[in-house]
């Protein structure tokens, strides 16, 4: 195994660079969620707080078009433990 000689990721003082998302709407919005915990499997509440996360499919550029869809996770929690 080659070992590496620098760090992985962004050097000190450089300008940070990530890859911005589609100006257009996404295509498909789907909110996720849990019905159970799934460690102890105790009821969870539903929420209004999520996270989100964009996903671009790309098939195929020259036949068809990117499906941008975005997932809104909702931040839940167990309000009692076992």
């Amino acid at each position: 195994m080659v070992q590496r000689i620098t760090k992985r990721g962004g050097k000190k003082g450089h300008k940070g660079k990530s890859r911005s998302l589609r100006s257009s709407a996404a295509d498909r919005i789907e909110r996720v969620f849990f019905s159970h915990c799934p460690t102890c499997h105790n009821a969870l509440k539903r929420t209004h707080k999520n996270d989100t996360h964009t996903v671009e499919d790309i098939p195929s550029p020259e036949t068809t078009p990117v499906v941008v869809t975005r997932y809104e996770k909702e931040r839940q929690w167990v309000y009692t433990l076992p």
